[in-house]
């Protein structure tokens, strides 16, 4: 947090219009990361996809998909983001940045399991009499969302953020550029599109974290420990993502104010 103000300062010290809507915008980004970008770029090209595609309601579902893929990645990950971010924060604070990696893959690999096992009910739900492609997706996909969210704990830490907004910028300009060469192929070569990009995304952050924070171990569960976690944090992380998304859900499913998108998954007219 130290070197954000730091280069925050830097921008305002010219003490201009200009240079506080830098800073603002900035912070902005990095406080926000793929939430802007990727709201940015999946309006343009779904704009731009619907124009050139022959069925624009496959742009529909796929826009859907997307809230869905998000909406159920944050909830499931939410155990882990505000638990393992407080753990980190404590190893840093301790100097001990040897057991920030290897703790990150254990974190990454219990959320993983968690996605997977709630991903297969979810997707059977979800793509009921659809092939087993589009639940594999599905599932891969919110598993990958998930080590996403994960990650975004470490970026603040790392003062390589230019190298993020790259990051962020890389993935979603491929998913819109894929967007428009699979728009009229059908609603599974989008649905691969996104895994795809959001796979790309993750190995970037995993190599900056990687170099960042080299480790002889590959692999640990220390943040699970009772004196070194909070187990309190995996409850409020995992509530106040699914507070967020509740009303959102209520809304799709209420047959009042929801309707069938494809499959079982539907959005709302309001």
């Amino acid at each position: 947090m130290a070197g954000i103000s730091f280069e925050l300062k830097r921008f305002l010290k010219k003490k201009s219009l200009l240079s506080v809507i830098i800073a603002t915008s900035y912070s902005a980004a990095l406080s926000s990361g793929n939430w802007i970008i990727a709201v940015i770029f999946l309006f343009l090209f779904s704009i731009i996809s619907q124009k050139i595609s022959s069925n624009p309601q496959v742009i529909v579902e796929f826009d859907t998909y997307i809230t869905y893929c998000i909406a159920i990645s944050l909830i499931l990950s939410g155990f882990f983001q505000l638990l393992f971010t407080r753990y980190i924060a404590d190893r840093l604070f301790e100097m001990e940045e040897e057991r920030v990696f290897p703790n990150l893959m254990g974190s990454l690999l219990l959320s993983n399991l968690v996605s997977l096992f709630f991903g297969i009910f979810i997707s059977n739900y979800l793509f009921s009499g659809f092939s087993i492609y589009y639940k594999l997706i599905f599932i891969f996909t919110i598993s990958v969302l998930s080590s996403v969210w994960i990650l975004n704990s470490l970026l603040i830490g790392i003062k390589k953020f230019k190298y993020v907004l790259f990051s962020y910028v890389l993935s979603y300009l491929t998913l819109g550029i894929l967007m428009l060469v699979f728009s009229k192929k059908g609603i599974l070569y989008l649905m691969t599109a996104f895994y795809f990009s959001q796979s790309l995304l993750l190995a970037l952050l995993l190599f900056l974290i990687t170099k960042e924070y080299f480790s002889t171990k590959l692999i640990e569960f220390d943040f699970l420990k009772p004196k070194r976690s909070f187990y309190s944090l995996a409850f409020i992380g995992f509530f106040y993502n699914l507070g967020i998304w509740i009303d959102k859900i209520i809304f799709w499913f209420h047959p009042l104010t929801g309707m069938k998108v494809f499959g079982n998954i539907r959005a709302s007219y309001i």
